[in-house]
């Protein structure tokens, strides 16, 4: 399962959840919000991140546990 947690500070940080616990999944440089949308049966995980002011642009994590 995939999604976003938010902080204190009410920013949005991408996260996965299994049975291990909760992954932070980071962001690009210069992003400060993001949401993971998907994961494949590979560990592949889609979603958006970006800046404060700006449109997310897409990202892909991988390397999930």
């Amino acid at each position: 399962m995939v999604g976003y947690r938010e902080t204190a500070f009410v920013a949005r940080l991408p996260a996965a959840w299994s049975t291990s616990g909760i992954q932070a999944l980071g962001l690009p440089p210069g992003h400060v919000n993001g949401e993971a949308w998907g994961v494949n049966d590979h560990g592949v995980v889609v979603g958006d991140s970006g800046p404060t002011g700006s449109d997310p642009h897409a990202v892909v994590w991988s390397g999930l546990d």
